[in-house]
């Protein structure tokens, strides 16, 4: 489950998200629930006439697409393994695609 500021911080998505599966509820009405799950909900269940059983299980498929490894910040920089650049090496042969 995603905490406070990663919902914070990935808020402009998750409201397409919830505007993807609830197409009337507005700007207005996402923006004032402040990121609040339960107030999304009600909203919802208000409008679309859902169960709460629904709605939260929509929410919660909808959140965990957001949800992912890379946004935890309690991470271990033990499994990332850098390798240095090596300005000697010869990248003549190397292919490079033009975007």
């Amino acid at each position: 489950m995603m905490n406070e500021d990663q919902i914070k911080g990935k808020w402009k998505e998750i409201k397409g998200g919830v505007r993807n599966l609830w197409g009337n509820i507005t700007e207005d009405e996402l923006e004032q629930t402040k990121g609040n799950m339960t107030s999304i909900s009600g909203i919802i269940q208000k409008k679309y006439g859902e169960t709460k059983e629904a709605v939260k299980e929509k929410l919660d498929d909808l959140m965990a697409s957001f949800d992912n490894e890379t946004d935890k910040t309690n991470f271990s920089t033990d499994s990332y393994q850098r390798r240095p650049v090596d300005s000697n090496m010869d990248h003549s042969s190397d292919k490079s695609t033009n975007y």
